[in-house]
């Protein structure tokens, strides 16, 4: 016999993600804490990759962090493509695919390296996550390799419309090309999440992409369900990003992800009015 199980993430920023879904009556539930489990989920798929990416995200960074791209110029480029190939074993430099994933490999270590500077610098709390792509994400086409990195920005400040980081430019950091950035948004980056996962390959033994290890795992509850309980829906309010659900289906997942509703002060609390310091 198997029983039916519902399990609800709680990010920081609002947006709840969940499954309801079925296990042997010998598995027991768990709370607190999670870390991701390829017991009970399907994370070889690239939907569900961008579920846990998306998760990620949300529970630990915020409007105003950094959304960095980092590219090569064409000098630079055949600088790392040469790098890359040096690392491949003789035999296996006439294979293409195999040249490709050493130069995305390579490219990936570069990124580390200048995340290793900018927490050399002064920020060695920051959070980060760190993903190489070399293909477009919307028509699997190859593309130029490049970095994407997620940053938090404690450490990030403005001067003259410049961006610094730890009081030094981006160029100080990456003198390989240009460094693309924006700032965060506040809201949900379930749709971040998936653009990212989207420029992935599936490169066996490879991981799509690494986090800083101070990143908080986020919180979930999980219950077992009655045989009456009504499929996972979201609460009246909600923001539904996310839904899926077969109903011919009996023991099939629903999955659901949605923004909170915005909380309401009591009446009785008045709402503070923002003042701008001198």
């Amino acid at each position: 016999m198997a029983k039916r199980m519902r399990r609800l993430y709680h990010c920081k920023n609002g947006v709840v993600d969940g499954s309801d879904f079925w296990i042997a009556d010998s598995a027991q539930p768990r709370r607190g804490k999670a870390k991701p489990s390829t017991a009970r989920k399907q994370e070889a798929n690239r939907n569900q990759a961008a579920h846990i990416l998306a998760r990620k995200l949300n529970n630990n960074f915020e409007q105003g962090d950094l959304f960095l791209t980092l590219t090569w110029n064409d000098k630079a480029w055949r600088q790392l493509r040469t790098a890359a190939y040096k690392t491949l074993p003789r035999g296996s430099r006439e294979k293409a695919e195999v040249k490709r994933d050493a130069i995305l490999f390579e490219a990936e270590r570069e990124g580390k390296k200048f995340l290793r500077r900018v927490r050399e610098a002064g920020a060695k709390d920051c959070k980060y996550m760190i993903l190489a792509s070399d293909m477009d994400g919307r028509t699997k086409d190859p593309a130029r390799v490049h970095v994407h990195i997620i940053l938090s920005g404690e450490s990030v400040t403005q001067a003259k419309k410049e961006l610094l980081i730890c009081g030094r430019t981006l160029e100080s950091f990456w003198p390989f090309g240009a460094v693309d950035y924006e700032n965060l948004r506040g809201g949900s980056y379930s749709s971040l999440a998936a653009y990212l996962i989207r420029q992935t390959r599936d490169i066996k033994n490879h991981k799509r992409y690494a986090c800083s290890r101070n990143l908080e795992a986020c919180e979930y509850e999980e219950i077992e369900l009655g045989p009456d309980a009504e499929p996972l829906q979201a609460p009246p309010g909600a923001e539904v990003e996310e839904y899926q659900n077969n109903p011919t289906n009996d023991y099939g997942m629903v999955y659901i992800r949605y923004i909170e509703p915005k909380r309401k002060l009591p009446e009785s609390v008045p709402q503070q009015k923002r003042r701008r310091t001198t």
